[in-house]
């Protein structure tokens, strides 16, 4: 199950890596990508903003928003992707986001088994609980990660191929 799961939250994760990797060497102007991208770009300002007391950070960040948006985008594919070490929905949810894509119909119905069965289920074993898994529940489970990792995959690819980190 812990496997199990491993190839679930690495895929994911190292799919939507290959993917930004793939956005930023376009050589693409910050005004040609989806806003999406320009957040990456600017995060470490916007935490630091965030924290910040002082007027001059914040100015930083809206100074970078406002009048860099024709220089090529820059932004650094390690770190922008973070699945908490627990890819649940929602944490999946942020990460298709992240990269500009968003949860559609396919995954309807399947987060109560992503959260409450294949997350769970490792999260009792990788802590020490005796957890009990049946053979019909892990292959529903396997059939699951299966799925969902093909659907990161065609989604991904579909978003490469279509362009679809150009804005509109």
């Amino acid at each position: 199950m812990p496997i199990l799961y491993s190839h679930w939250e690495g895929f994911a994760k190292q799919a939507a890596e290959v993917y930004l990797e793939l956005v930023s060497r376009q050589k693409l102007r910050y005004r040609e990508l989806k806003t999406n991208f320009l957040a990456i770009a600017c995060r470490a300002t916007v935490n630091e903003a965030a924290r910040a007391r002082s007027a001059s950070v914040c100015t930083q960040l809206v100074d970078f928003l406002v009048y860099n948006q024709d220089h090529r985008a820059k932004f650094s594919v390690g770190g922008a992707i973070d699945t908490e070490s627990n890819l649940d929905s929602g944490v999946l949810r942020n990460l298709l986001l992240t990269i500009g894509l968003t949860l559609d119909s396919f995954w309807d119905g399947k987060y109560l088994l992503i959260d409450g069965s294949l997350l769970k289920n490792r999260n009792d074993i990788a802590h020490g609980a005796a957890a009990q898994i049946d053979q019909a529940t892990y292959d529903q489970l396997h059939d699951l990660v299966l799925e969902m990792l093909d659907q990161v995959k065609t989604c991904i690819e579909n978003a490469a191929v279509s362009r679809s980190y150009l804005r509109s």
